[in-house]
């Protein structure tokens, strides 16, 4: 197979038809973020109801998302040791016997603060086994050149699939009965893994398998990963990206109230211009490719949010930040489509869970971080500071990693990477 085009380049579009493999992933992937958008709707109003501490609140949270520090690694090492699509399905099994266990407990009126707690963490690690399984899936089912049209319409479906279908329902079915909508989320979760149960021809080849135990193939995914400058310089990028996202989330309460002089339900309003944009942003991907290849998307979609964070920071007007969201939301669905597609091709098959995960482990690690480093910076010099800074940090900050992504050659068969000057 031949080299795939440079990344700054115009990559060539094939005029090949997604197979039935793909659209039943699709499909399964848009009905399952739908569910989550329910269940993410209702499962804070739930929680709220059971207790009205802030620290056991943010304990059922914490625990929700605590097995992407404790499991990521070695579910990614799981889903490069067998079939992703068969790990999807039980990851997808296992959260629907969580879920209706969960509202049964509740229309028993037998549903605590353990249970729920339990719940949560039950859930997240069926979430890291089925994400890291999920980005190792595609590239088993469509071919190198077809990566960023697939990985633009799955994303966007799952946009409008969690943000729009699920989340707009999930609050008004627990209006309705308290237990409907994790009965919905459950069928949300059989329906996915029927869908993935037809999907064919994922099964990994044979004599790819790395040799030694579980901890010794984390081990050597790691260090690969690690040796690649393009892998890592993705990560790092993606990190600071969403430590930005992250800490603006956090304060966008308070600045949206005491500097923009908005009432808290406009709180919503932003969120969804975020989620439109992002939406947008999947749609028009691939013919942005095609007009400026990946170089140049790379480049300018973490330059576009710091612009925009920056713009936030200085708006003043609720048009102007409903604006910065709209485009935030693009520029960021821009990068998360080309990124993950070239992070697909950087890797062989059989190092993709693991890739994932390490990638994840790190990336997400980030946003904790950029919350707390936010607030700091607000107490010490005020609201508008952090998003101003914070967005001159993302902008200036991924400069470097440009020389890094402007001498690539993927070799998509290979799953490596060769050096060479643009022309």
């Amino acid at each position: 197979m031949t080299a795939e085009a440079v990344p700054g380049a115009r990559p060539r579009r094939t005029q090949t038809a997604l197979g039935g493999g793909f659209r039943r992933t699709w499909w399964a992937s848009v009905v399952s973020a739908a569910g989550t958008g329910v269940h993410f709707a209702s499962f804070p109003l739930l929680a709220a109801q059971i207790t009205r501490s802030p620290g056991e609140l943010s304990l059922v949270t914490a625990v929700g998302s605590l097995p992407w520090l404790l499991l990521a690694l070695p579910a990614g090492a799981v889903v490069d040791r067998g079939d992703p699509r068969k790990v999807m399905v039980v990851s997808d099994a296992g959260r629907a016997v969580v879920v209706v266990l969960l509202a049964a407990a509740l229309a028993g009126h037998r549903l605590g603060l353990p249970a729920l707690v339990t719940a949560s963490g039950l859930l997240g690690v069926g979430e890291v086994f089925f994400d890291c399984a999920s980005l190792a899936l595609l590239p088993r089912l469509v071919a190198a050149a077809d990566l960023e049209r697939a990985n633009g319409r799955l994303y966007s479906g799952m946009q409008a699939g969690q943000n729009f279908a699920g989340q707009l329902v999930g609050g008004g079915l627990f209006r309705l009965l308290r237990a409907l909508p994790f009965l919905v989320n459950a069928a949300s979760f059989v329906v996915s893994a029927v869908l993935l149960q037809g999907v064919r021809g994922t099964e990994p080849a044979r004599g790819r398998q790395l040799p030694g135990g579980l901890r010794q193939q984390i081990v050597h995914g790691v260090r690969i990963c690690l040796a690649n400058r393009p892998f890592v310089a993705l990560t790092l990028v993606s990190a600071l990206m969403n430590a930005v996202y992250l800490g603006e989330l956090a304060l966008l309460v308070l600045f949206s109230t005491r500097i923009l002089h908005l009432p808290t339900a406009f709180y919503g309003t932003q969120l969804t211009a975020l989620a439109v944009g992002a939406l947008l942003g999947g749609v028009l991907t691939p013919r942005l490719l095609d007009r400026f290849g990946r170089l140049r998307l790379l480049a300018a979609a973490p330059a576009v949010v710091g612009a925009t964070s920056v713009a936030l920071g200085l708006s003043s007007t609720w048009y102007a930040a409903l604006a910065a969201f709209l485009v935030m939301g693009a520029a960021s669905m821009v990068w998360n489509v080309v990124a993950v597609s070239l992070r697909q091709t950087l890797m062989p098959a059989d190092l993709l869970g693991r890739a994932t995960s390490v990638h994840r482990l790190v990336s997400w690690g980030a946003m904790p971080l950029g919350s707390v480093c936010f607030g700091l910076a607000a107490d010490a010099w005020g609201l508008r500071a952090p998003f101003v800074a914070g967005g001159a940090l993302l902008a200036l900050a991924t400069l470097p990693a440009v020389p890094t992504f402007r001498s690539l050659r993927v070799l998509p068969d290979a799953g490596s990477y060769e050096r060479q000057a643009v022309t």
